[in-house]
């Protein structure tokens, strides 16, 4: 989230270090699609590269706490991560944030929903996700919609990716601080946004990532 109005409400920390680690929380639920993608070992023994469709990469994704007072900071941290030994080449199409706002593309891969409620794979299409980002004055125009490569090291979080013509070296944590949601509120001219604390009672999170894995956590606030 962008403008010193809203600083501190929502809070977003890409880390940028291999000191961060990895992410291996409880997994409520989890959806693993097939992956295209191509591996080559790191030490050359042959001049054969073996392309295959498998779910290589792993969404990882955290909640904590997981019981929190209202107006208290829920932290939702997630990575993509390749577990093998050898590097991973994964295509994609930019996808839409919506903890970044309207657009939210760009080299991020991972996205985040919360609904007020119980929610399982089941039940999710019946809830509506709350509104994590200031949409007042109404939607900006978006850009283009473009693909990306990532070219994932082995046994890391870390990809090259390669977009628009250039690349950057990436880590693919992402951590998002949340205190509440936005809500509209009356207004006579252009859509107006306030801050809510999360009531209390149950929420749902959903994370998913550029290649269609989702997975499902929950937090509680106390009142």
């Amino acid at each position: 989230m962008k403008g010193a109005a809203v600083a501190g409400l929502l809070i977003v920390a890409l880390l940028v270090g291999a000191g961060a680690g990895y992410l291996y929380g409880t997994t409520n639920e989890r959806v693993v699609t097939s992956i295209s993608t191509s591996t080559k070992t790191s030490i050359i023994t042959s001049n054969v590269t073996t392309e295959y469709t498998v779910p290589t990469l792993e969404l990882l994704v955290r909640v904590e706490p997981t019981q929190l007072s209202s107006g208290q900071n829920v932290t939702i941290m997630d990575e993509v991560y390749n577990p093998l030994a050898t590097e991973v080449v994964a295509n994609s199409s930019e996808i839409i944030n919506p903890t970044q706002g309207a657009c939210g593309r760009g080299v991020i891969p991972t996205g985040i929903q919360v609904y007020e409620g119980h929610y399982t794979f089941t039940n999710l299409t019946e809830g509506t996700p709350l509104m994590l980002y200031n949409a007042s004055g109404g939607p900006p125009p978006c850009p283009a919609q473009y693909g990306n490569v990532y070219h994932f090291q082995p046994d890391s979080d870390r990809a090259v990716v390669y977009y628009l013509g250039t690349s950057i070296d990436w880590v693919t944590n992402e951590t998002i601080g949340l205190n509440g949601y936005w809500v509209q509120v009356p207004s006579s001219g252009l859509p107006r946004f306030a801050l809510h604390d999360f009531a209390a009672g149950e929420y749902t999170v959903l994370v998913f990532d550029a290649w269609g894995q989702q997975q499902v956590e929950s937090f509680v606030v106390t009142g």
